[in-house]
């Protein structure tokens, strides 16, 4: 027999000793390890449904981003339109005149 096949048998022998003896060891760490690779696919799957769901989300929100910039030009054009006017009816307005009047006679008041 030749010396690297009695190192070859020795490691062997030893390697099986080493299993047989840690065997319950092992054996809960292979069961713990395929438990939380279990969990690591269930979390896998969360996250890609999650990420499904957000994804539909965003067109949704997109949409409604969409309309409310629509809204709130419109807004600002009818506001603006309608400023306007209320200033076209106050600068002809005759209740304007008269406190312009009041305002200027109460700077004379004032001065005198």
């Amino acid at each position: 027999m030749k010396l690297s096949n009695l190192f070859l048998f020795t490691g062997a022998a030893i390697t099986s000793y080493l299993l047989v003896k840690n065997r319950e060891s092992i054996t809960d760490e292979i069961s713990d390890t395929g438990q939380l690779l279990r969990k690591a696919q269930d979390s896998l799957s969360d996250i890609q449904a999650n990420l499904d769901y957000l994804k539909d989300q965003k067109s949704t929100l997109e949409d409604i981003s969409k309309d409310l910039q629509y809204k709130i030009n419109v807004f600002n054009q009818e506001a603006q339109a309608r400023f306007a006017e209320i200033q076209d009816i106050w600068e002809s307005s005759p209740i304007k005149q008269k406190i312009i009047r009041i305002k200027k006679s109460q700077v004379f008041i004032l001065k005198a």
